[in-house]
């Protein structure tokens, strides 16, 4: 192939995939570390709460939106220079963020600052897809969700203390050190995972024919959507999660990340899960039967809460076994989709990122508005988008194990 894998083996692997799961922590991080920090939010800007949980629906946008023109960009001009720029566009809002004073102001700032946060994102799928085989990235992608997992279970605690000690305004210095540092590893140490071929295979294609080929390809765009529908639950819940526990359980901001951080080791733990069935199971499979498994701790935690509706463990629990099913199901649905992707890698993930941040960004924003965001009603959001997964893959057929050159692998 024109593409140029690295070995899945040898000494910069370990780094690599340090780097490349740091990239993709843009998201979960600058989202889920400031996530305590709502409640005076409302405060300082003296509004109501669906104001301010509008700058997390602002970042999402952007994050998705963004990755629209970042994936084309990828395979086109190479890996490296779009990455570079997102990272100093998501430096320059952060700062923008740290200075703002106005809600409306913060809600723009945070959805350029989702812009170029979604650069690593989108990128770092793709970077996969350059340098593993299709049969190895189901494992990659459940190892960078290891990496990636520590974030939302670590950033939401660390969040807590540094705004209780300095203000929710000290998180934005955070993401800015983060991002200067990511900066310079990338700048230094990552290399062009593209060759000079299929750089030119994809300038030789308009960025919008890459799109319509992917998504009139039933099995790729089948892949997407199931990959939209299982992210979007997540984001539903990690937008509601402080109203649900601060407001609704009573848990105090220092000791919410606990409870959310719950759920993200159960994706991480369902991820590491997914790493070993590899070994027995197609990823086809496990895709099949994760959002299966998924759909119904879904309805499980549906019934839980409606017979409890104030125990905490009623919610969780069933959640936790929903999150777990998540792991599998998410490097699974990315790994049918890229490993038809071909050439056209960059757009592939570009559309596989718009539609986990477009779906979630969107039901997001519906929810916290015709909602009151109790239990019940998040696990009957959680339950719907479980069950149009399932819905999805029965469109899907397998993907061929080897794709072509040519852009899109055979049916």
């Amino acid at each position: 192939m024109a593409d140029d894998r690295a070995a899945s083996v040898g000494p910069g692997r370990l780094e690599l995939l340090l780097t490349l799961g740091a990239l993709a922590a843009f998201g979960s991080l600058s989202i889920a570390m400031y996530l305590p920090g709502l409640p005076l939010m409302t405060v300082e800007f003296g509004g109501a709460a669906t104001g301010v949980q509008d700058t997390v629906a602002a970042f999402s946008l952007g994050l998705c939106l963004g990755q629209l023109v970042y994936g084309p960009a990828s395979d086109r001009w190479g890996r490296r220079a779009p990455l570079l720029l997102g990272i100093v566009l998501y430096l320059a809002a952060t700062v923008a963020c740290i200075v703002a004073t106005d809600l409306s102001a913060l809600i723009a700032f945070r959805f350029i600052q989702g812009l170029g946060g979604c650069a690593g994102v989108v990128i770092s799928r793709a970077i996969v897809r350059d340098r593993f085989t299709p049969q190895e990235s189901a494992g990659v992608y459940s190892t960078l969700m290891l990496i990636l997992g520590v974030a939302p279970i670590l950033s939401p605690l660390a969040g807590g203390w540094v705004i209780a000690a300095f203000g929710w305004r000290a998180v934005f210095w955070v993401l800015l050190a983060f991002g200067i540092v990511l900066g310079a590893i990338v700048t230094l140490r990552l290399g062009e995972s593209t060759s000079s071929e299929t750089r030119s295979a994809a300038r030789s294609e308009h960025p919008f024919r890459s799109y319509w080929a992917i998504l009139t390809d039933r099995q790729v765009a089948a892949f997407i959507a199931c990959g939209g529908f299982v992210s979007a639950g997540t984001f539903i819940y990690m937008t509601l999660s402080p109203h649900l526990f601060i407001d609704g359980f009573g848990v105090s901001a220092t000791n919410f990340g606990w409870f959310y951080g719950a759920g993200s080791l159960a994706i991480l733990i369902g991820s590491q899960v997914n790493r070993l069935l590899l070994r027995r199971f197609t990823s086809h499979h496990l895709l099949i039967w994760s959002t299966r498994l998924n759909l119904a701790a879904c309805l499980l935690m549906l019934a839980s809460v409606a017979r409890w509706p104030q125990l905490i463990p009623a919610f969780l629990i069933p959640l936790c076994l929903a999150f777990t099913m998540n792991g599998l199901s998410s490097p699974n649905a990315a790994a049918e989709a890229m490993g038809a992707a071909g050439w056209r890698a960059g757009a592939v993930s570009a559309l596989m990122g718009f539609a986990q941040f477009g779906m979630g960004a969107v039901l997001a924003a519906f929810a916290i508005r015709l909602i009151e965001g109790s239990g019940f009603e998040i696990a009957a959001m959680l339950s719907a988008t479980s069950a149009c997964a399932v819905v999805c893959l029965m469109f899907a057929r397998r993907a061929p194990a080897v794709p072509t050159h040519n852009g899109l692998a055979d049916s």
